[in-house]
């Protein structure tokens, strides 16, 4: 929890107009601090709550306070605020449209149209920044297991900055991220200028956590910008570039055609190159149900814009009875380019959580031979 605020000291006068956001739960029981700093100095943190009449920060409201700055001399022109919420109670979470400060004939407005909440429950707000709706759009790729019930989270990134960590579930009606589903988000923050990049990520909660994202449209007063991902999206932030993808990768995944070969575990697969990572997928379920038998081909497309391939690392999860696996060859092509990546080994079973292989004859410790069976 926060630290107590300090009470303001008798002075010079400023007037703080607070306005809560109009949507659902914006509104918060919490204890709201500001601290005003200007040129020549700063307040400490003063608490509004005793200074507003009536029930303040409630949803689509406007809190009004007029606090005394104090006999320490003045703030000359005012830069920025610091506003925060000390968690307090169960509504805690707020969400902050605006605050306006009066302050020596001067009206300054400082604009933040975000949530404070979690780890995020204190801003830096400087004047003059302005707020701008955006209108998210995603859709969920129509394969097996595409679908989650995580929570996501998105920020955007443009020339003039990037937005705060947006979690979308909380502003996707209905249930959202479903297979083969378009869910829209629309929220507000500081206008971040021509947008080029797209973070998202999800967590790990409930059953069903694994997601893939076909597509993204986002849309800024006249401004449009797609992005492409077709990729299952994990916990950690994956960075997406506007535009179409730059690359398809077909991996064809063939195994061998000898006793015991087939596996009925999950398979997993990352693709390393100069230019970064394709995140971990999980094979199964990018193809027809009983995947990775005895003798069977499988191409799965990966789309990233990396450099060309260094490694191949397959890891195998040992779930279920027939564990083993025997691949004869994992050719990789770059797009259209005919490179490939045959795994050229003696006794190639996957026996171990996971094996990294090379282009070519790969280490001789990169694969294990069968144990028993």
């Amino acid at each position: 929890m926060l630290s107590d605020a300090v009470a303001a000291d008798p002075g010079s006068e400023a007037v703080i107009t607070v306005e809560t956001g109009d949507k659902q739960d914006a509104g918060t029981d919490a204890n709201v601090d500001i601290q005003l700093r200007g040129e020549n100095r700063s307040t400490g943190w003063i608490r509004l709550n005793p200074l507003i009449s009536g029930n303040a920060f409630e949803r689509g409201s406007r809190s009004v306070a007029v606090i005394d700055l104090g006999a320490g001399g003045k703030l000359g022109a005012l830069k920025e605020i610091g506003i925060r919420q000390d968690n307090s109670y169960a509504a805690a979470d707020w969400f902050l449209q605006s605050v306006t400060v009066v302050y020596e004939g001067r009206e300054l407005h400082f604009n933040l149209g975000d949530w404070l909440m979690g780890d995020q429950r204190e801003r830096t707000l400087k004047s003059g920044q302005n707020a701008t709706t955006y209108r998210v759009t995603l859709r969920t790729a129509d394969e097996a297991d595409a679908g989650t019930d995580s929570n996501i989270t998105l920020r955007l990134v443009g020339t003039k900055g990037s937005t705060n960590e947006v979690r979308l579930n909380g502003i996707v009606n209905g249930n959202a991220f479903e297979r083969g589903a378009t869910d829209v988000a629309t929220f507000t923050g500081f206008d971040i200028g021509t947008i080029d990049t797209l973070y998202v990520r999800r967590d790990n909660l409930y059953a069903a956590p694994s997601w893939k994202l076909q597509d993204v449209q986002v849309e800024k007063a006249s401004a449009r910008v797609s992005f492409s991902p077709n990729a299952w999206i994990t916990e950690a932030n994956t960075r997406f570039a506007a535009g179409p993808p730059q690359i398809d990768y077909i991996v064809d995944i063939q195994t061998s055609n000898i006793d015991q070969a087939g596996t009925d575990a999950n398979v997993y697969l990352i693709i390393h190159g100069d230019g970064g990572d394709v995140p971990e997928m999980r094979l199964n379920g990018l193809g027809h149900r009983n995947m990775f038998e005895r003798g069977d081909v499988h191409r799965v497309i990966v789309v990233d814009g990396m450099g060309s391939h260094q490694s191949i690392p397959i890891p195998q999860n040992n779930n279920y009875s027939s564990q083993g696996w025997h691949r004869a060859s994992v050719p990789v092509l770059p797009g259209t380019l005919a490179r490939q990546f045959l795994l050229l080994l003696g006794n190639p079973w996957i026996k171990k959580p996971k094996c990294v292989f090379y282009p070519g004859n790969p280490p001789a410790n990169s694969a294990l031979p069968p144990s028993g069976g």
